[in-house]
């Protein structure tokens, strides 16, 4: 794999070689907020004051 960029971080006297290489997957991360007594997952939705119907 052939690098897109490449450069140098400089700390004072010291110069660090740096490789940037294209991404090969997109990886999501997903948090989920979990209940504490009962282990089950918290959901957020929306809903209209007026009617509580959710809405998209």
């Amino acid at each position: 794999m052939h690098s897109m960029w490449r450069g140098a971080i400089p700390f004072g006297l010291v110069m660090i070689p740096v490789k940037l290489y294209a991404a090969t997957e997109q990886k999501d991360i997903a948090f989920r907020q979990v209940h504490r007594t009962d282990g089950d997952r918290i959901r957020f939705r929306r809903v209209s004051a007026g009617c509580r119907r959710a809405g998209a």
